[in-house]
């Protein structure tokens, strides 16, 4: 498929304390599953403010072991799914949706009760 994909939502108890890196590249694996074949035999663009992140996915290494074992897990998926991602950074203060989706997005729930069901 083609087009931008936007997905937000809380973190399980158990993961809301990891290292943002190792929630970040969760986000991409998790999504390409969610995508499923949508995702398949794609050139996929991952749009970051985290530097770390596109380091990760662009070289498909970390020397950290967790997030090694994070990185294995999504060439994993990629080589499943047949398709290659590329991460780019883009600054913070001109990532505005992630930014919102990231930051305010319980904000918005209180705004829009059902909006987000």
């Amino acid at each position: 498929g083609t087009g931008m994909h936007w997905y937000q939502g809380a973190w399980s108890a158990e993961l809301s304390d990891r290292q943002i890196n190792l929630l970040e590249l969760r986000t991409i694996r998790e999504t390409l599953h969610m995508l499923g074949s949508d995702a398949a035999n794609c050139f996929i663009r991952v749009f970051t403010d985290n530097s770390a992140t596109v380091g990760c996915v662009n070289k498909l290494y970390s020397p950290l072991a967790e997030l090694r074992t994070e990185v294995g897990a999504l060439l994993t998926v990629l080589l499943s799914l047949g398709s290659f991602a590329e991460a780019y950074y883009i600054p913070g203060d001109l990532n505005e949706i992630a930014d919102f989706l990231s930051r305010y997005w319980l904000a918005a729930i209180k705004v829009a009760p059902g909006f987000f069901a």
